[in-house]
């Protein structure tokens, strides 16, 4: 489950580590196409996705994390952070 931080933005725990998103990312009509993308089975989109979701300086250190403890930063992965994403946008929470 995210947890919120005072911005808005959530921290959430992917495969032990601790990371904060933007849960807005998915509401911004600039990434819809990108969105559609994902779901239309293209993963070239998930490493743009995340880079909203993530913002570049945080995308880097989750991308070379996951490359120095999984041995690269796979597109499940990947998925997991935007799946945790859209759950963070659940109201429910």
């Amino acid at each position: 489950m995210a947890e919120p931080t005072n911005n808005g933005k959530r921290t959430v725990t992917i495969h032990g580590l601790e990371i904060t998103i933007n849960p807005n990312v998915l509401d911004d009509v600039d990434n819809f196409d990108l969105i559609e993308e994902i779901q239309d089975g293209k993963p070239s989109a998930i490493k743009k996705l995340l880079q909203q979701i993530l913002g570049d300086d945080q995308y880097i250190k989750v991308r070379d994390h996951f490359r120095a403890t999984e041995g690269h930063f796979s597109s499940k992965i990947g998925l997991e952070i935007v799946q945790a994403t859209q759950e963070a946008t659940d109201p429910k929470d």
